[in-house]
């Protein structure tokens, strides 16, 4: 049986001279049983998450950026992200979704 444990915290940002009020959702691979908890696909170019792993995701990405590079590859998989939105209505729809390419930015954490 496979399993996984994913840690989800909330943070409101504060204002800052570069940006307005922001809502982050890490979400984090804390634990994993039969499966690889990398479960999060990232951008090789940008570092930028895109969408979580499917089943051809996990057979075909690497887990390490430089193995990405070497082998040409667009993604790679990391175990947790970085969601940043503009309201916490919005984080917490979109990071149920999956975090769709509208309505939020990603950064691998």
């Amino acid at each position: 049986m496979s399993w996984i444990q994913v840690r989800t915290v909330e943070t409101l940002v504060t204002d800052t001279p570069t940006s307005s009020l922001e809502y982050q959702i890490t979400l984090e691979v804390i634990g994993a049983q039969g499966i690889s908890p990398s479960l999060f696909v990232v951008s090789r170019s940008t570092d930028e998450y895109n969408h979580p792993a499917t089943v051809y995701d996990l057979n075909t990405f690497p887990t390490l950026k430089s193995e990405a590079v070497q082998q040409n590859l667009d993604f790679y998989r990391v175990s947790s992200v970085q969601l940043n939105f503009l309201n916490k209505v919005g984080a917490r729809s979109a990071a149920a979704a999956g975090c769709p390419s509208r309505g939020c930015s990603r950064r691998r954490r």
